[in-house]
């Protein structure tokens, strides 16, 4: 089973209602479908700050703690009968993109090997955060390394509104200043939102200068093509028009902000692959 239960809860962005927030309990709906179906196996995603909530911030990192909130999450996938482990997981490695998020597996009890022989482990990430990885590839490229032609149709449709423009000024003036919301073509990606591309808060981050150097005048919105790219989709997945899907393309922005990374989860099922094959 692979699937997640909502983030906002626990997001950094929000308000943190934890369990006082009514999507905070839907993961009682894993746990229903866990004893349900019991399927062999799960991967389950959700947001860094899901760690933490519930103790000291940072805690866990230094000792290898959970927050109250996790731990009583972790507990009850645990007590529908699987063993049940997690890793923060930087989608860096994978894409041109910083995306922490943490990662839950799960493996049905009756079939974890005594012996640990064939137990699941989080060596095979521990080896690519070193570079001694032979089994899982990772990806060095960069936000230039997947953006499109600075004369394609895409990118002249992502350019901003002077009003667009004018609101995202104010906007980030009065926080971390102008500069600090440009996406640098030369480095990894800021992590993308389900709220990217709105013009109310200051997480739109945009493209300043094109991929062969081209200084823009207004900057402009990544494509949904590059949206794709940054999350690892392959290209054939479709991406829509601005210009044509008109308002079909808000819910493909918010769709890619909340979608998982391919890549990643291609790697965490070839390791569980191992574990459940004989």
């Amino acid at each position: 089973m692979t699937g997640g239960f909502p983030c906002q809860p626990f997001s950094s962005r929000g308000s943190q209602g934890g369990f006082n927030d009514e999507r905070g309990q839907l993961y009682r709906e894993i746990v229903r479908v866990l004893k349900g179906s019991t399927p062999k196996s799960f991967i389950l995603e959700n947001v860094v700050g899901l760690i933490s909530m519930g103790e000291e911030v940072g805690r866990q990192k230094e000792k290898g703690e959970v927050g109250s909130v996790f731990a009583t999450i972790l507990k009850a996938f645990e007590e529908c009968g699987y063993n049940v482990s997690w890793k923060l997981v930087n989608s860096r490695h994978y894409v041109p993109q910083n995306r922490e998020r943490v990662y839950i597996v799960g493996i049905r009890n009756d079939l974890v090997d005594k012996d640990d022989t064939k137990k699941w482990n989080w060596d095979w990430y521990d080896k690519i955060l070193d570079g001694s990885s032979t089994e899982h590839e990772t990806d060095p490229t960069v936000v230039r390394d997947i953006m499109e032609p600075p004369d394609s149709p895409s990118v002249k449709e992502a350019v901003m509104t002077s009003q667009q423009w004018s609101k995202l000024k104010d906007i980030h003036s009065k926080r971390n200043g102008i500069g600090y919301a440009y996406i640098n073509p030369n480095q990894k990606a800021p992590t993308l939102i389900s709220s990217y591309k709105r013009t109310g808060n200051h997480t739109s981050k945009f493209i300043g200068t094109e991929r062969d150097g081209t200084k823009n005048d207004i900057p402009r919105f990544l494509t949904p093509r590059e949206c794709l790219r940054i999350m690892g989709f392959r290209e054939d997945f479709y991406a829509p028009s601005i210009s044509k899907d008109g308002d079909a393309t808000a819910h493909f922005y918010a769709g890619a902000g909340n979608a998982v990374v391919p890549p990643v989860i291609s790697s965490i099922g070839k390791e569980l692959v191992k574990c459940l094959l004989p």
